[in-house]
């Protein structure tokens, strides 16, 4: 059996830092990995400064994916519970290009804070802007979406309106369990969901809020305390920050995919000398959130803007507006075939706690031909 099908990560997935101008307007990036990649899904933060995050998304308000009015441009932000950006003036964004893709610039998320700020994006490949409608079924519980899905990456996008009703089956378009779920009420202000399986593997009700630093919890119980084992579809039960009656809805999943894509649990020891997680690849990106009420969601990156050694001390906070801190308190080790916490503090490694995570790959530990990775 093969050691991965995705030799090349960068084809699916990359980080691109980059620096701003004063003006910000049209300003296009290409990306630096070995492939060329279109993205579909563009998570957005600038560093040095005080401001929000922002999601970029092929799947909102029929954007013209290959250029144009940057007005139908859907975007959310991660670290607030208000609803969607919708077609707003100077929403920041212009269009997904070849390889890369072109800013404008707002004072909404902060495209272009000013000059020599140093800009990070954590960007995606879906479908490449070809979106899939699935028509209600009510009879079998099935709801109205629209999705775009990389089956190969493990990767998706989905947007519906709700009907208040429980136990709805959404399809994903994955051919695969889904893992790892964002979900946001596009409409209200409600808390982003955050569904880890390996969570839901201990606790099939309990989710997290992702624009938020609490402990996982029941309430809101999203997928109704379904564990989404379907190849297909996971379910979302009538609360509002799921299914609220004709509310609008934006969803991202991921699926585990070997040498990859990869999410799961481990447990913080309160040592500088912290626990090793196997991945089976040398991350790019990685995302973890503690499960008690500090320390949030960090994000970590293995972008120029860290430097090429281990371990990386800078991490953000997806449930903040804040900078992007410098600190040993963030220290992490990218290893070539996962990641060593190198740390002991207690946001991010109290002993004995619950610590859940999804990492993409920088490169597969060993390639499909039996090619091994390399550490930082």
């Amino acid at each position: 059996m093969a050691f991965t099908t995705i030799d090349d990560p960068s084809a699916h997935f990359q980080v691109k830092n980059w620096t701003s101008t004063d003006t910000g307007d049209n300003v296009s990036q290409t990306f630096d990995g070995n492939s060329d990649m279109k993205p579909d899904m563009i998570w957005h933060k600038a560093a040095g400064i005080t401001g929000d995050h922002g999601i970029f998304t092929s799947i909102l308000y029929g954007i013209d994916y290959d250029g144009g009015d940057s007005q139908s441009t859907g975007i959310v932000v991660p670290n607030r519970e208000q609803s969607a950006y919708n077609e707003a003036a100077n929403v920041d964004f212009h269009s997904f290009d070849t390889d890369g893709f072109t800013l404008d610039s707002s004072s909404q998320i902060d495209t272009a804070p000013g000059s020599n700020r140093k800009m990070t994006n954590w960007c995606w490949k879906g479908s490449q802007g070809v979106h899939t409608n699935v028509s209600a079924d009510a009879g079998n519980s099935i709801l109205a979406v629209t999705h775009g899905a990389n089956t190969t990456a493990g990767f998706t996008q989905i947007s519906w309106q709700g009907n208040g009703t429980g136990s709805q089956k959404i399809y994903h378009g994955l051919g695969r369990q889904i893992d790892f779920v964002l979900i946001k009420n596009r409409e209200q202000s409600d808390h982003w969901v955050a569904w880890w399986r390996a969570l839901a593997d201990r606790s099939a009700s309990s989710t997290f809020k992702l624009s938020d630093n609490a402990a996982a919890s029941t309430s809101p119980n999203p997928f109704d305390g379904n564990r989404a084992e379907n190849n297909n579809f996971f379910y979302v039960s009538d609360d509002h920050e799921v299914n609220a009656n004709g509310e609008n809805y934006v969803a991202f999943g991921w699926s585990d995919i070997q040498g990859y894509c990869k999410q799961g649990r481990f447990v913080g020891n309160g040592d500088t000398d912290g626990t090793f997680v196997y991945t089976g690849f040398r991350p790019a990106w990685l995302m973890y959130k503690e499960d008690e009420a500090q320390g949030g969601f960090g994000i970590w990156d293995h972008g120029p803007n860290n430097g090429p050694f281990n371990p990386i001390n800078k991490r953000f906070l997806a449930n903040t507006t804040g900078d992007q801190d410098v600190s040993n308190d963030n220290r992490i080790d990218f290893l070539s075939n996962g990641f060593k916490v190198r740390t002991d503090s207690g946001g991010f490694n109290q002993s004995g706690r619950d610590i859940y995570y999804i990492a993409c790959a920088h490169q597969p530990f060993t390639s499909s031909k039996g090619v091994p990775a390399n550490a930082r």
